[in-house]
């Protein structure tokens, strides 16, 4: 097995960047939902609700972002170093407002208002805090979600209509040259010299019947939760890919490092 490709989200929600390498961390990958969008009392938005963020798409810039999106575009420098209180799911955590100009262009954006924040460095969130102290972006659960590439053939394979893209998941790694669905069985890997717990499914929502190039475009038929609910299915809801942890921090991996399965 290898490493097919690896992927960030510089801000929880926007298009995916495709990166050759990327360093580990505790919370995520380096760059990885370091910033997310919020509404003006501080509750995270997402393309569940406002698909127009997926038109944005964030690079990482020295001490920053630039942000692209209908033919427009605006460079994020440093923090305004004004906190406020925002909610991810069941969490509430400091956050730092970035800028009004931001804000302003963001909003125009996605037509309706909103603040751009950055999670700092000394602020810790835990992906469950009965679970052990593991930090975590504002990634919706878990720092890593990891796919496999032989189950979306699979479920491709059993998809009336046109295939599903891989970035449809938004993975942070994909992994090449595995039996379809092994990634259930998967405990403790090895990618490169860095090593991750596998540690649960990852429960699917309707994002992945959005277009990832224009999010604003919903599939009709509702794939891939229709084919998914037939026979991936988990509690009340259906799933696909896996949530990991980071073992190693610090440690670098690339596209096309070797995947080893420890466990």
């Amino acid at each position: 097995m290898k490493i097919q490709s690896l992927h960030i989200y510089p801000i929880k929600s926007v298009a995916a960047v495709n990166v050759s390498s990327l360093i580990c961390a505790e919370r995520g990958f380096e760059g990885d939902r370091r910033y997310m969008i919020v509404d003006p009392d501080g509750e995270f938005l997402t393309q569940r609700t406002v698909p127009e963020l997926g038109l944005i798409h964030a690079q990482l810039t020295q001490g920053g972002l630039a942000l692209t999106a209908n033919d427009r575009e605006i460079l994020v420098g440093t923090s305004s170093g004004t906190t406020m209180k925002v909610q991810v799911w069941s969490s509430n955590v400091d956050a730092v407002l970035v800028a009004p100009s931001v804000d302003a262009w963001i909003s125009d954006v996605i037509g309706q208002p909103a603040h751009l924040v950055a999670m700092p460095e000394s602020v810790v969130r835990l992906i469950d805090p009965e679970a052990g102290h593991v930090e975590v972006s504002f990634a919706d659960g878990y720092p890593y979600l990891v796919a496999n590439t032989a189950s979306l053939d699979d479920l491709n394979d059993r998809i009336p209509g046109h295939p599903i893209s891989m970035a449809a998941f938004r993975p942070n790694f994909v992994v090449s040259g595995a039996q379809a669905w092994a990634e259930d069985t998967w405990k403790r890997l090895r990618v490169g010299d860095a090593e991750f717990e596998v540690v649960s499914p990852s429960e699917r929502c309707k994002i992945t019947t959005l277009d990832p190039s224009d999010p604003r475009k919903v599939r009709k038929d509702q794939e891939p939760l229709r084919t998914l609910a037939k026979f991936r299915r988990h509690g009340d809801g259906v799933i696909f890919a896996s949530n990991a942890i980071c073992l190693t921090p610090g440690v670098t991996i690339t596209v096309g490092d070797v995947v080893e399965l420890l466990d």
